[in-house]
């Protein structure tokens, strides 16, 4: 979007794929697409800048710059669709570039912003759990692997 008075580019990105998850809110916007979740708020965040990309439209006349809309793919895979769309040119010409992520935290309303990186790792890791069984009558003879996963999630 090219504002009308010349300024610098700034980017606003949002992710919006789905993850590879089965669904069972039972909710009746869920996903309906077996296997597959809007989860982690993506639907939020699609919705997010598709509004905010909306009102800046309207706004366009008295905003000086441009702005790129950025909806990003796979981005929970580092690097995920990141690669492929900076080697699109999806950042060309752009000045600095705000990642928007739904926070609960937060209060209805607030901004949250940070200078610099925020939220900004996709890394995978294996634990292996291994338990030792014993007798109910001696329970502190065991490692119970059950107790200790949910102590990690």
């Amino acid at each position: 979007m090219k504002g009308a008075i010349p300024g610098k580019t700034v980017a606003l990105r949002a992710d919006f794929d789905a993850l590879p998850i089965q669904e069972e809110t039972g909710l009746p916007f869920a996903s309906k697409i077996p296997g597959r979740m809007h989860a982690c708020g993506h639907d939020g965040h699609t919705a997010t800048l598709l509004v905010l990309a909306k009102a800046l439209t309207s706004l366009k006349g008295d905003l000086a710059g441009n702005i790129v809309f950025i909806h990003q793919f796979a981005e929970e895979l580092a690097p995920g669709g990141a690669i492929a769309m900076i080697e699109d040119g999806a950042l060309e010409g752009v000045d600095v570039i705000y990642g928007t992520h739904l926070w609960s935290p937060l209060p209805v309303g607030d901004i949250g912003y940070s200078r610099g990186r925020l939220m900004a790792a996709a890394d995978r890791f294996v634990i292996d759990i291994q338990g030792r069984g014993g007798h109910g009558a001696m329970p502190h003879e065991t490692v119970d692997a059950v107790v200790l996963v949910r102590i990690y999630r």
